[in-house]
């Protein structure tokens, strides 16, 4: 009985493509702003403290001013998701923040315009909180293309901030993923220091210049963030330690600056990453086929992958046995 192995090949193909799709999961809901697609312009908001979600986009808008002593309103602030493109569609984020103070020494007024998901204070926020992830659910990466699009003013800097919570003493801690800075103080990356209520990790990342695609494995920084923290007092056992809140964002201390985001990603696999497939810019884009960094050295990809090989192979010899 002759049967075709033909369908046996395209299944085997089937379950790699699924196995590298779940070789990673991600944590944050419409990275690319397309699902679903929203587009909107909220023009210039004038003297407002903002914290909006338009509906079912997942995402959330906030704008502000803090100091040590409380929040305030922001001078101005802007927010557009726009169509870039076929099936490509960015958020420009902008905001002029009056005031000075010593960023050094916290008493300083700054200006915040961010995209945000999660809630690492609790009560109820209007964008999409994803369940918290445990710092020990494999490696975690951050991806993103952003584009740096101006600035002006004493200080400004451009980050992704990373906030954790350990459940267990109630601790916070924030990571400034800082990927730009321009300011008047001569320390532009601060130390880590504790305020009474947050312990903050400054760090530089990627970069900036044009659209600028930056992807980097976080566990590293959390370790060193947890070991600062520890020299000073702080408690944050990696047992108990969660992810709660992420954040895109730029502060501004007497200044007015613009940034256009593409997508913001951050995910986790579960082995150390070894061979990149990914999709990079294409016209105004950035979207990806099987994510950015696909762990082809997971042992279920692998084991699926052979089985994909030997039977395509087995597949062609039987073929050409056919034809003699």
């Amino acid at each position: 009985m002759k049967k075709s192995i033909f369908p046996l090949s395209l299944f085997s193909i089937f379950l790699l493509c699924i196995s590298l799709v779940h070789a990673q999961s991600e944590w944050l809901l419409n990275p690319y702003f397309v699902n679903p697609i929203q587009e909107f312009d909220t023009g210039i908001i004038r003297d407002q403290n903002v914290a909006v979600s338009p509906d079912g986009w997942k995402w959330g808008y906030s704008c502000y001013k803090w100091d040590k002593n409380g929040v305030y309103p922001i001078d101005w602030c802007h927010i557009k998701s726009y169509n870039a493109g076929t099936n490509d569609y960015n958020v420009y984020i902008a905001g002029d923040s009056l005031g000075t103070g010593d960023y050094l020494h916290d008493n300083a007024l700054i200006g915040v315009v961010k995209l945000v998901q999660g809630n690492v204070w609790g009560g109820s926020v209007p964008w999409y909180t994803p369940p918290k992830m445990s710092i020990n659910s494999g490696d975690i990466y951050i991806d993103s293309w952003y584009k740096l699009v101006s600035y002006i003013g004493l200080h400004s800097a451009f980050m992704f901030d990373i906030w954790l919570k350990d459940d267990s003493n109630g601790n916070i801690m924030v990571l400034d993923l800082i990927f730009f800075v321009s300011t008047y103080s001569s320390t532009p990356i601060r130390s880590p220091w504790w305020d009474g209520r947050v312990f903050h990790y400054q760090v530089s990342v990627c970069g900036a210049g044009g659209w600028y695609h930056c992807n980097f494995k976080l566990n590293s920084y959390i370790d060193s963030a947890i070991s600062a923290a520890q020299l000073q007092g702080v408690s944050f056992s990696k047992s108990s330690t969660y992810l709660y809140q992420t954040e895109i964002l730029f502060e501004a201390i007497n200044g007015v600056e613009e940034l256009d985001v593409g997508s913001f990603r951050l995910y986790n696999i579960p082995t150390t990453t070894t061979i990149p497939v990914s999709r990079g810019r294409g016209g105004g884009g950035r979207h990806y086929l099987l994510g950015t960094e696909e762990g082809l050295n997971n042992p279920i990809v692998i084991l699926v992958a052979l089985i994909a090989v030997v039977v395509i192979i087995y597949g062609a010899f039987r073929f050409l046995a056919k034809k003699k």
